[in-house]
């Protein structure tokens, strides 16, 4: 593609030769000369200059190294772009693999590909150009919107629905029974999980995220919502709109968080939380009671608002020191006394 057709796809600005032709993206150290890259501060000026790739993408012509590019108000955002147009000329290879086990009443869109010893059961929807990659299974009633992609060894169990464009990574598992037990003396009772859960639209999960079916309605994932890998959902959480969860956050069951939270990695939220719309809880914080003001930001293990905090966590390194002193004092009043 020439570098004139991405500027104009993307509506950006050419600078340089726009004829030169681009045929796939790179980095800074590996790109080639029919690569396109990108700059985003000028610090990086001299890489760009030293660097193979072709062409750029910058937010100042000064910034292409005196190559030919492609000047956007957001290069990194337009870089992304590019990316996704060069990815959307990889056409999936639509079809039914004959390894593929479907049950009765399967509802396909057209197209779909379902590939080897995919497990599709009885009376499940998938909706048209969705994607099921190898050794996915699909349980029984189950639906999936349209654009959605199912990598490798994805589960979903019965009932529970995904919507349209999202993006399930390898190994996730939606609709595992939630952890529920009555406890006692003699053992434990089960308490049945029939709930199910929803994934609404525009949502990704990352490698084995796994998200518990509700114990009684469902288990909700707003539309935007973006998962890294290794996030676990319990039974009946609510999680809101455009949510961002890095790896390795664990959620008990009914917890509620509004939209556009960030909850960064390796972070517990204790069961029947509540999380305002806004909130940032920071890395390895510990949530044990309701975030109930909106745009906090949220850090340490119990959590506590980060204003309110800093000027204690500031003086830790300070603690021994001033334990000395005080036990110094003591003992001069007791001398004294």
């Amino acid at each position: 593609m020439k570098l004139k057709e991405l500027a104009e796809k993307i509506g950006g600005k050419v600078v340089g030769d726009g004829n030169k032709e681009v045929n796939w993206v790179g980095s800074f150290e590996n790109g080639q000369p029919d690569q396109i890259s990108f700059i985003t501060n000028e610090k990086y000026l001299d890489k760009a200059r030293k660097s193979q790739a072709g062409a750029f993408v910058a937010a100042k012509e000064e910034w292409t190294g005196g190559k030919p590019g492609i000047i956007a108000a957001e290069p990194y955002r337009a870089f992304v772009a590019i990316e996704n147009l060069f990815l959307a000329q990889e056409k999936p290879r639509w079809g039914i693999h004959k390894t593929a086990l479907l049950g009765e009443r399967v509802n396909l869109g057209s197209p779909v590909c379902v590939g080897p010893y995919v497990v599709i059961e009885d009376g499940a929807e998938i909706g048209d150009r969705t994607r099921i990659d190898a050794h996915c299974f699909i349980g029984k009633n189950c639906k999936v919107g349209p654009d959605t992609h199912f990598h490798p060894r994805v589960t979903l169990l019965e009932r529970c629905m995904v919507g349209a464009r999202c993006i399930l990574n390898s190994g996730c598992v939606i609709g595992g029974d939630g952890f529920g037990f009555i406890p006692g003396k003699d053992g434990h009772t089960k308490i049945p999980q029939i709930g199910i859960v929803e994934i609404q639209d525009d949502v990704e999960l990352g490698a084995q995220c796994m998200i518990d079916r509700a114990s009684l309605d469902k288990t909700v994932i707003g539309k935007g919502t973006k998962f890294d890998n290794g996030v676990h959902i319990a039974h009946s959480c609510i999680i809101g709109k455009n949510v961002i969860i890095l790896a390795q956050t664990v959620f008990g069951g009914s917890v509620e968080v509004g939209d556009n939270a960030t909850i960064s990695g390796n972070v517990t939220v204790r069961d029947h939380i509540k999380i305002a719309s806004g909130t940032s809880v920071a890395g390895g914080a510990g949530v044990a009671w309701d975030i109930l003001e909106p745009n906090k930001i949220i850090f340490g293990f119990p959590a506590f608002e980060f204003d309110k905090v800093r000027p204690f966590y500031f003086h830790i390194p300070d603690f021994a020191t001033l334990l000395e002193r005080v036990t110094k004092l003591e003992e001069k009043q007791k001398s004294e006394g």
